[in-house]
């Protein structure tokens, strides 16, 4: 911490490190993550959910076909 190379860090450092008890493992983080009900991946998993439901049909010439939204994998 008192190093000069890290002295730009300092701040950094030491929020992590009084903050250190605050922290869970990254599988727990992760599913924290999922499990959220608000914030930008909840409104990816809105929006995927609502997406998934289009189907989108196509007429080119004498040729149809269906499509619909694959659900994004994260």
């Amino acid at each position: 911490m008192n190093s000069t190379e890290l002295a730009n860090y300092s701040h950094y450092l030491e929020l992590i490190r009084t903050h250190r008890v605050h922290m869970l493992s990254e599988p727990e983080e992760k599913m924290l993550t999922l499990k959220e009900l608000t914030g930008k991946k909840a409104l990816l998993n809105l929006y995927d959910e609502f997406a998934s439901s289009f189907i989108n049909r196509l007429k080119i010439g004498e040729m149809r076909k269906t499509l619909r939204k694959a659900k994004s994998r994260q």
